[in-house]
């Protein structure tokens, strides 16, 4: 392969440091003959999903889920309780109860002022 002459096919100016040095860099005896690099060793991963080890398949409860499960007995709960017992404001309360009956297409009785219970 031709050496490139100092100054030719290059963009822009070039420092005095490299004024007389070729473009082309040298490298390592190994490079030059054309051998590659030894690879990594690889670990073997057959697919992304066998890497993952076995769960017993029991999923963690959300707040959502929790909220339901209180406005399922018998009497419901009131924002008060849920506001206590999760210690959020009383507006997250509401929008966690609008959110999880709409999701799960339920329909929620008042039987009191801010006291809320499924219905049917």
């Amino acid at each position: 392969m031709p050496q490139l002459k100092a100054g030719r096919y290059e963009r822009g100016r070039r420092s005095t440091a490299s004024a007389g040095k070729p473009r082309i860099q040298e490298c390592c005896e190994a490079h030059k003959r054309g051998d590659k690099a030894p690879a990594a060793p690889r670990a073997d991963v057959s697919s992304p999903r066998a890497a993952k080890p076995a769960t017993a398949g029991a999923k963690r409860p959300t707040r959502g889920d929790e909220v339901m499960e209180l406005l399922r007995r018998e009497y419901g709960a009131t924002v008060e309780e849920m506001v206590a017992r999760f210690s959020i404001k009383p507006h997250n309360v509401r929008a966690i109860t609008s959110v999880e009956v709409r999701k799960r297409n339920l329909k929620v009785g008042m039987p009191g002022r801010a006291h809320y219970r499924v219905v049917g």
